[in-house]
Order: C-alpha cells, then structure tokens, then sequence
C-alpha cells in the first residue's frame, strides 16, 4: 500500500467539504489480462456505532451505507443525517460532506482550538477491487476512520464599540 490521505472538515464552515483522491493507498496490477479497478464504501456491520455523538440531540451516531454506496452518519433516534462520505468508484476520490456538530473530547477555553473528533477504527472502511480482463477479481480495504476529521467550532467573544462609563453625583442621592 501506498501513503493514506485524510480528510478534514471545521465546523465553522459547514458549506465547505473535503474531498482528497486514496488511489494512492492501494497498489494494483490485473495481470495479461487487463481490466481495471473500483472503489467502494463499507461498514463493519449496517448500524455500526461511529463513536462519535450529535452534539443537538445528544444521541450516537451509527454508520450505514445508502442505495447510492455513500455512507451516512445519522443520529440513532431520531436519524437524523450527520455527516455523508462518498467515492467516486472510478478514482478513488473521497468527499466528506458535515451537516451536523459532532461532540468533542474536551471544551474549548478561548476560543476555537479545532480539535478533531474521529470515526472509530474499522467502522469505515475504503475498499478497492481490482477485475481483470476474464473477471477474476481481487480485493484489499483499508481503515478510514482515523483518517476522517470533524474539527470543533468553540465559541469566541469580542469587546465592540464603545465601553459606556457611569457616573454618580454623591451631591445628590436621590437621583439615579
């Protein structure tokens, strides 16, 4: 196998994905026969516990893969859609998509430390199958739990504007 990739998403900024190429991670070769390969999501058992927790609903967050083979973190309840991860079958492109906030280990003390929260080992797997040209087939997966990141978002505080002053006029104390 070759170097593994890692993919990363802050919760600060929802909107933004991450997609990094794995085909490094696998070396294939499909003989005389020629052919190609594929790369597909798995997890260890449909329902698979992530380890991770929706930080709104408090609830865990259990593994599944959908019709369309992306995988889909939802929360156990409720089920609601926490994060998705995807690949494209052809290159080995793996896009993490976050919805939701994931807790994280420990609070955040002035501000926003990004601390990562990751996917458990062996719950998500990255699998690449190799066909040749009479369809013999071979195949090996790797671990991308601990290769998948959500950042923490913590809160921050500024002082803005003008800081307004009081002022008592002891002459006087019945005035407020």
């Amino acid at each position: 196998t070759g170097d593994i990739a890692s993919l990363t998403v802050d919760e600060s900024d929802f909107a933004t994905d991450d997609t990094q190429s794995f085909s490094g991670a696998f070396t294939w070769d499909p003989g005389a026969d020629g052919g190609d390969v594929a790369y597909s999501l798995e997890v260890s058992e449909p329902g698979a516990a992530s380890g991770l927790t929706d930080t709104l609903t408090g609830e865990s967050v259990l593994l599944s893969v959908n019709a369309a083979g992306a995988v889909e973190g939802r929360t156990a309840t409720s089920g609601d859609l926490v994060f998705t991860v995807s690949v494209d079958a052809d290159n080995g492109s793996v896009t993490l998509d976050q919805i939701r906030s994931v807790v994280h280990d420990s609070a955040d003390v002035d501000g926003d430390i990004s601390e990562p929260a990751t996917i458990d080992a062996a719950a998500l797997m990255l699998r690449a199958t190799v066909t040749d040209g009479d369809m013999d087939v071979s195949s090996q997966a790797i671990d991308l739990g601990s290769a998948v990141s959500f950042l923490d978002d913590g809160p921050t505080i500024d002082v803005t504007g003008d800081i307004a002053s009081l002022t008592v006029d002891e002459s006087d104390f019945a005035t407020d």
